[in-house]
């Protein structure tokens, strides 16, 4: 299962992911949801807006600014002629 869970398409490569498994013992009591803490080990470099996303990226960037100003706020759409996920410039979004 974890070889399954591990692996990516090969034409999403250039997203430069890692993927990172934790075991999750402890859930929020109010909403049951459960969170891994940002690390030396687990860092936030992008917060990437999907296309239906209905917040407006100034009010991601003001929230996420405060806390960790060296993350970078992006709007993406797909690519229309790959698999790509790109920027309002075209830029791949990794």
């Amino acid at each position: 299962m974890l070889k399954l869970l591990a692996t990516k398409y090969e034409h999403w490569r250039y997203e430069d992911e890692i993927r990172f498994f934790a075991s999750i013992a402890e859930k929020d009591q109010e909403s049951g949801l459960a969170f891994v803490p940002f690390s030396e080990n687990l860092i936030l470099t992008d917060v990437v807006l999907g296309v239906r996303c209905v917040i407006e990226r100034t009010q991601i960037e003001e929230i996420v600014k405060n806390y960790l100003p060296a993350v970078r706020v992006v709007n993406a759409r797909l690519d229309s002629s790959s698999f790509s996920v790109v920027d309002k410039r075209g830029r791949v979004c990794s």
